[in-house]
């Protein structure tokens, strides 16, 4: 059983935040900044002081490790989310891929924008009856944050952009040009005959850059209003674009540059446009969707007055050695629990170095009368482990049991008794 602690399921939502995940869609997000991944600690400390809840309400949540009994409706795990919204029972009591969800619904907000509280964002999503509570504990989570993120790894994902993702903006972009110009418009996935803006052209194209086909296909709710804020240096947007003060900084290997007019008031009197890969994006007022000699250079300094760029460079697929490190990857041992969370690379090699092989460890463990070791063997035993009622895995286990009940009887009856 996981002995959840504050700092480990911290340590989890920080590390999920820092990290883009792709695959199932409510599960999908991009790298978040730090600021909101301060909003889902401090979301997690209200809704559940940073505990890892289960409910009788949720009976499916009572098969995973909890630490203690919620009784608000079927509110489960550190983000108290509840069936049918959100997501399975194993995903709901796993920290990290709660947090994934939490992630995935705030990267739809402008949760950047300073103009907002941070409550205010995480209440957006919790939808609470005690909404000013996240403000509350805001303060807190930035000190948690704080402490703990600077032993964490960067992710790879800030290392580089794939070269897949950054051709599927493009191909996205030139399919549309032609496109009549749509304010508030949203490009889609299934009509390319549709219309945006000049801001939804820039959010789209990054959000493909960032997230290939996993992309949301949203405005997030942003504009150019949501560059404005963002000082030269500084890393905004939930696309952690950086502001340079002239095109002249842009670095040689950003993947997209992003040109801005900010006028008065915003709306009408702002302007954005970007250039992904060498390849010019705009959808303008007079012409529609543009590209080429057509679409406005991002080296504009006439018009312009803002410049942002998504760090590259761009990676061929190829992971590097520090890249892999940081793969999360599940753990093949048949003492592994069901449901039990995917495990650092640099993690399980530490632990390999520590300990040696999981399974041989488990049942070291299991013969000197650990509880957490003999647990794992008598639920294996019992094809209630990571591989069911496969019998290699459930023999194996037997046997061990069999050894300790013949060679230590009173440890195994200890264990069975609760002692």
């Amino acid at each position: 059983m996981v002995a959840y602690t504050r700092d480990l399921i911290a340590r989890r939502i920080i590390s999920e935040g820092r990290s883009v995940r792709t695959g199932t869609s409510y599960l999908n997000h991009p790298v978040i900044s730090p600021r909101g991944i301060q909003i889902a600690l401090a979301t997690a400390l209200v809704e559940s002081n940073l505990t890892m809840y289960a409910n009788y309400a949720d009976p499916e949540s009572l098969k995973y490790d909890h630490d203690a009994i919620s009784y608000d409706a079927n509110s489960v795990g550190v983000f108290q989310q509840r069936a049918p919204w959100w997501g399975t029972a194993a995903e709901r009591m796993d920290p990290a891929l709660s947090a994934a969800m939490f992630y995935s619904a705030l990267a739809k907000r402008n949760y950047n924008d300073p103009n907002r509280s941070p409550g205010s964002f995480a209440q957006s999503v919790q939808q609470s009856a005690f909404p000013t509570r996240y403000d509350e504990r805001f303060a807190d989570a930035v000190a948690i944050y704080n402490r703990l993120s600077g032993g964490l790894p960067t992710p790879p994902s800030v290392a580089g952009v794939p070269r897949a993702n950054v051709e599927f903006a493009k191909r996205i972009g030139l399919d549309r040009v032609g496109n009549g110009y749509v304010y508030g418009g949203n490009w889609s996935p299934t009509d390319v005959q549709r219309g945006t803006d000049c801001s939804g052209l820039v959010v789209d194209i990054c959000d493909a850059v960032r997230n290939g086909t996993g992309m949301a296909w949203s405005r997030h709710g942003m504009s150019t209003e949501s560059w404005r804020p963002i000082e030269v240096g500084q890393s905004g947007t939930i696309f952690n674009t950086i502001c340079v003060a002239s095109p002249a900084d842009f670095p040689p290997d950003a993947v997209v540059k992003i040109a801005l007019h900010h006028g008065p008031g915003g709306g009408a009197n702002s302007h954005m446009w970007c250039e992904v890969d060498g390849v010019r994006l705009e959808s303008n007022g007079s012409d529609g969707c543009v590209t080429g000699p057509r679409a406005r250079s991002v080296y504009d300094t006439a018009y312009a007055n803002d410049w942002a760029y998504i760090p590259g460079p761009i990676t061929d697929g190829q992971q590097t050695l520090e890249e892999l490190l940081m793969l999360k990857v599940p753990s093949l041992s048949i003492y592994a629990n069901p449901g039990e969370p995917d495990v650092d690379v640099v993690d399980m090699i530490r632990a390999l170095d520590a300990h040696g092989d999981h399974e041989a460890y488990v049942e070291r463990q299991a013969r000197l009368g650990d509880s957490d070791a003999l647990s794992r063997v008598v639920r294996t035993a019992a094809g209630k482990g990571k591989y069911g009622n496969t019998s290699g895995a459930v023999n194996q286990a037997k046997a061990v049991l069999a050894e300790i009940e013949t060679a230590t009887p009173a440890l195994l009856q200890r264990f069975v008794n609760g002692a």
